[in-house]
């Protein structure tokens, strides 16, 4: 099943990283990628991490900073495909920009496809359930909470709420302009990213893998979903297309 697929490929990347570690923490050793970064790290009492850690940081990395992107990008083309409007719209913006690749100095220039991405991420969080724990006890609306309670949080059902988001079913990236700004309506009515202390550290660094990735993506191809095609989407554990996602891309001009 899913499960022990999911675990042997677990097992497959722990060989996988673990081999590698001695070379990387080797004298000489000079990549600036992360691997070789957390095998070098030292803290201010000389310590470093032992390689069961470091393993483990990169398989998570993996997951968080990839699989969720992955799942984001995936929804945002489908969403494009299905909406050819803002498509072009996002195109011409991409145009105007007059680069091939989008820039580190340009990583905000491209505003409405960021309110694309937020759409895409509101649709489908790629993170729908969160977990969370209380630290004392509380109380939620009408409801006491004992300490160390567990608690989850759902996004999947918050960014659909009426009393925060107009037409929550529709596609519409111009809910996140200055003009709207429906994501301000509460401190924790969009949450993609978890909230709070705890939110994620990967935010900026998702935006910058999405938005780099469209910038080239719409500047080649035109998305075109098949006449009649239907698809159906997988919510959790990470959104993805139950049966693929089949796409024809067309060569932009």
């Amino acid at each position: 099943f899913a499960y022990w697929r999911g675990m042997r490929g677990r097992r497959f990347l722990e060989r996988y990283f673990s081999e590698q570690v001695y070379g990387r923490r080797a004298n000489g050793n000079d990549g600036g990628d992360l691997f070789s970064e957390l095998c070098r790290a030292t803290s201010e009492d000389g310590d470093r991490f032992d390689d069961r850690e470091i393993v483990d940081h990169m398989i998570f990395l993996m997951m968080a900073a990839h699989d969720t992107t992955t799942s984001s990008i995936t929804t945002l083309v489908w969403s494009l495909a299905q909406h050819p409007e803002w498509q072009e719209r996002l195109r011409d913006e991409a145009r105007a920009l007059g680069s091939p690749w989008l820039g580190y100095d340009q990583r905000d220039a491209p505003r409405e496809a960021t309110w694309a991405f937020q759409e895409a991420l509101r649709l489908y969080p790629p993170v729908p359930f969160i977990g969370r724990r209380t630290v004392r006890a509380c109380r939620l609306g009408e409801l006491d909470l004992p300490a160390n309670s567990a608690v989850n949080v759902c996004s999947l059902v918050t960014h659909f709420l009426e009393d925060w988001w107009s037409e929550p079913q529709r596609f519409d990236p111009e809910r996140f302009s200055p003009a709207r700004a429906e994501d301000r309506r509460h401190s924790h009515s969009y949450y993609p990213f978890g909230g709070g202390a705890h939110m994620c550290l990967g935010m900026h660094f998702a935006h910058l893998q999405v938005k780099a990735f469209l910038h080239q993506f719409l500047l080649r191809y035109r998305v075109v979903l098949s006449p009649g095609q239907r698809v159906e989407m997988v919510p959790i554990p990470i959104p993805k297309p139950k049966d693929g996602l089949p796409l024809r891309l067309e060569r932009v001009a």
